[in-house]
């Protein structure tokens, strides 16, 4: 019985060697991902107070009354993942502030950063938002269109009498989930429509900010 095993193992020997070559092979002829570095649009964030304004019209907020605390504090997770030492303006403050002055919205931006001690504010300005396909009461898909831009608080020192300029200024940023979905999808409520929403927003915003990858096939076009 001990002469079959021993006969046995050494028989396996070569497969096992063989095993091992053919993974050897085909890790060597597995393709890299294709992926590129792509730069920040900007990249002073590190060690600053950064409050995000999240502003949008009185019937969207009237029908999605929770869409600036989801859409700020997404965005602000992203960026304290990924953006080093940065200190964030609570967002449950810079709530209670827009509801305690409707004006507020109006304000110059870099006056409202100085409402909250902050080296910058981020503008994002909804221009639509939706979790129901149109005409539908059962379907749901989240829908986000919105313009954001980064401006400085004014320094100390500075003429008033010089217009401030935004740091950044995004293009139209256009969310929708699900994004490969050809029609909505039927839920209980529009809760997981509203966070994964604002999960992909806060990706396509936020990235702005830090140095990332994205596949070859999705590579963004150099406006430099």
């Amino acid at each position: 019985m001990r002469k079959a095993l021993r006969y046995l193992a050494l028989m396996a020997i070569p497969f096992l060697a063989g095993c091992q070559q053919m993974g050897f092979m085909m890790y060597a002829l597995t393709p890299e991902k294709d992926e590129t570095k792509v730069e920040a649009r900007y990249a002073g964030l590190q060690g600053k107070t950064l409050a995000i304004v999240v502003l949008a019209d009185p019937h969207t907020l009237l029908e999605y009354h929770e869409v600036q605390l989801e859409l700020s504090d997404a965005v602000g997770s992203n960026l304290r993942k990924n953006v080093k030492d940065l200190n964030l303006v609570a967002p449950g403050r810079v709530l209670r502030y827009l509801d305690e002055n409707p004006k507020a919205g109006s304000m110059a931006p870099e006056k409202l950063a100085g409402v909250f001690n902050a080296d910058y504010v981020l503008i994002v300005t909804l221009l639509e938002y939706s979790t129901r396909e149109p005409s539908s009461i059962s379907l749901y898909r989240g829908k986000a269109l919105a313009e954001a831009s980064l401006w400085p608080a004014v320094a100390p020192n500075s003429d008033p009498r010089d217009p401030v300029k935004p740091t950044w200024q995004s293009e139209t940023i256009k969310i929708v989930y699900p994004p490969e979905a050809p029609q909505g999808i039927p839920v209980n409520d529009d809760r997981v429509i509203r966070i994964k929403t604002a999960q992909l927003f806060a990706d396509e915003l936020a990235k702005n900010f830090y140095v990332h990858t994205v596949p070859d096939n999705k590579k963004p076009l150099d406006r430099s």
